[in-house]
């Protein structure tokens, strides 16, 4: 114990323990808790960036100027108290350096937090009303999974034929809305999209408000977030508050999240959508194929995106552009073939004759179910099957990371890579208590492993990379 102590203790004497600590406050967002809390499971700061690199924003290189001033003022009072033989104050200096850089960092962002909480308030003011003016329908879409793909399908149907602006990337929370609207969208736009973020209590309600939305897509439900909402009940009450927002008639959930979460709205499910049937799927690593009727009504469809289970959701879609845009069928199918995969959701790349599936933006149970069913049926010489698991399950942690070692072992990869993790052994475990056939390897770094993929590949593999743990995560 003391021995590690002293270990985490001396690691902030490193030179690199400054960019280290403002390193770990980017990755939490500057929040000081969480801060907090990552440090006070770190054995030592000289392991700290294993996936990423400190940005060095206005912000960050200001915290990281403070702290090299106290490193370096520390380290040459320490050597001159020592010179002058105060061995005691110098041993005190010793000690207290690492109590002066965590407060100093702890206290810096406490006080922007303040700072920023007077500007936001007239930032969610200004943005609010410009929500209220526009003349643009508004959509929302939020759900605990496949909101960006979501997004993106149905903004590249319609801005097919309508001007569209849709939140950029995965900044689904209420600042990045705000400046979002205030900043690039323009009054020209007949739509306005907007992704929903939920990550604690009344996000959904804060986000509504702000935007006021006049349609609402409920994507999917699956228990996340849960280290910030403490029960499910909690994340359930927030994505069910949109009904004050949005009318019954003007909410969109498949029927599984319409019965979970009990609210009123139109519902689909994977055979039918909006009363069109969906007949035929064919799925390959070019896209997917599908076919849905209505009555004498025959569409066949395609697009680049992979897998049977965004199906509907493309059905969903191209039905929407059809009745709350006018869109006739002919510009919907043109239109559907320019949607290709979002960056590290299902995307596809042909490396060395290998195929690579980057889903490592995927975070929930539903999509990991989605990605081992499409690694089941697509034709390989040789499959692998590559996650570190699962965050924020909270008390569901042990039961999800069992579930997902069945599931592996349902999909039987030839070959399953674990990242070395708090979860790895369940999934270990599982995977050995399912029967698992196959080759079972244990990573200790990740990011060598995805630099080094390409060198690992022959033609002929397929290898489907799920899940991503930052960090902050142990």
């Amino acid at each position: 114990m003391m021995a590690t102590l002293l270990r985490f203790w001396l690691s902030f004497y490193s030179p690199a323990s400054p960019t280290m600590i403002v390193y770990m406050a980017q990755q939490v967002e500057y929040e000081p808790r969480e801060l907090l809390k990552w440090l006070r499971r770190l054995p030592s700061l000289l392991n700290v960036q294993r996936r990423k690199r400190l940005d060095y924003t206005t912000r960050a290189v200001l915290l990281v100027a403070v702290l090299y001033t106290i490193y370096l003022c520390a380290a040459l009072l320490i050597g001159f108290l020592a010179l002058k033989s105060l061995y005691v104050l110098s041993l005190s200096v010793f000690v207290l350096v690492p109590f002066a850089m965590v407060a100093i960092t702890v206290a810096a962002l406490t006080v922007g937090h303040a700072l920023n909480h007077f500007g936001r308030k007239r930032l969610i003011l200004r943005a609010t009303e410009r929500f209220k003016n526009s003349r643009a329908k508004k959509i929302a879409i939020l759900g605990s999974y496949g909101k960006t793909t979501t997004k993106e399908i149905l903004t590249t149907i319609l801005s097919y034929k309508h001007p569209v602006s849709a939140t950029p990337g995965n900044q689904n929370v209420l600042v990045s809305h705000a400046r979002w609207i205030l900043n690039t969208v323009k009054n020209s736009d007949d739509f306005l999209i907007v992704e929903f973020g939920e990550f604690k209590p009344g996000d959904i309600s804060s986000i509504s408000r702000l935007v006021s939305p006049d349609i609402a897509i409920l994507t999917g439900y699956a228990p996340n977030h849960l280290d910030s909402y403490k029960s499910e009940k909690l994340l359930k009450e927030d994505l069910k508050s949109i009904q004050e927002f949005v009318k019954s008639e003007n909410i969109y959930a498949s029927q599984f999240v319409a019965d979970m979460l009990e609210i009123e709205s139109n519902k689909y499910t994977d055979e039918e959508v909006l009363g069109w049937k969906i007949d035929s799927i064919s799925v390959s690593l070019e896209g997917t194929v599908f076919t849905i009727s209505k009555g004498a009504q025959k569409q066949t469809l395609q697009m680049g995106l992979i897998g049977e289970h965004l199906v509907s959701v493309a059905v969903l879609s191209s039905v929407l552009a059809n009745e709350i845009a006018s869109m006739g069928w002919d510009d919907i199918r043109e239109a559907l073939k320019g949607v290709t995969p979002h960056e590290h959701r299902m995307q596809p790349r042909l490396i060395s004759g290998a195929w690579v599936i980057d889903d490592t933006y995927n975070g929930n149970l539903e999509g990991v179910r989605a990605g081992l069913r499409l690694l089941e049926v697509l034709p390989a010489e040789r499959k692998t099957y590559v996650t570190p698991g699962l965050v924020e399950q909270g008390d569901k942690t042990q039961s999800v990371h069992e579930e997902i070692g069945q599931l592996i072992t349902k999909a039987k990869p030839d070959k399953v890579v674990l990242m070395d993790n708090s979860v790895r052994s369940i999934i270990e475990k599982s995977l050995i208590e399912a029967g698992f056939k196959g080759d079972l390897s244990v990573e200790l770094n990740p990011k060598s492993y995805y630099e080094g993929l390409e060198h690992r590949l022959a033609v002929g593999d397929l290898v489907l990379m799920q899940n991503d743990w930052t960090d902050n995560y142990h």
